[in-house]
């Protein structure tokens, strides 16, 4: 009897394991894919808007040290989702033209949690990138040339990421 209650005890730890392996898949499935997409070292071609999501920065010009003004349109007739860990802890990640590739500038070490943020249909979201917010230690951007990458998923369902990119733009 003791025998048949130790069995029934594991099985029930083993099945509540796979239900916590189960929730946590599509989970850690979405934060991969979304990590993937973000690379920073694609080719230097800067492809138009895509599915009428649109990435628009305020100025062709900034200085090393000023905010960079960011709006985001969805132009699409459905909601998008975008992951908030980009560039300065928001929704846009800042590249910069090195060596014939774009790499990714400023992160966020805040050391919280990925969030997925709604952009509703037909929305225009303002994005402020400010230089070393959400670093450890606050810096200037370097001088060079820019452009904003912004990548989301279509409604809330894990699927195929899709990447629009700004038009090119200086720090100076």
């Amino acid at each position: 009897m003791r025998l048949l209650e130790v069995a029934r005890m594991r099985w029930r730890n083993i099945r509540s394991m796979l239900c916590g392996v189960v929730v946590a898949l599509p989970l850690v499935a979405l934060v991969a894919c979304g990590h993937a997409a973000q690379g920073g070292g694609d080719s230097m071609a800067t492809p138009g808007p895509t599915q009428g999501v649109v990435v628009e920065v305020g100025a062709t010009t900034y200085a090393t040290t000023s905010a960079i003004a960011v709006t985001v349109r969805n132009q699409l007739g459905s909601d998008i989702v975008a992951t908030d860990h980009q560039t300065s802890c928001t929704i846009v990640q800042l590249q910069i033209e090195a060596n014939g590739s774009w790499q990714n500038q400023g992160g966020c070490s805040l050391g919280i949690a990925t969030r997925q943020i709604p952009l509703k249909a037909g929305s225009d979201t303002s994005v402020t990138l400010t230089p070393g917010a959400g670093q450890i230690a606050a810096k200037p951007w370097p001088a060079g040339s820019y452009r904003i990458a912004f990548t989301y998923l279509i409604g809330a369902t894990p699927g195929q990421n899709e990447t629009v990119y700004s038009a090119p733009f200086s720090i100076s």
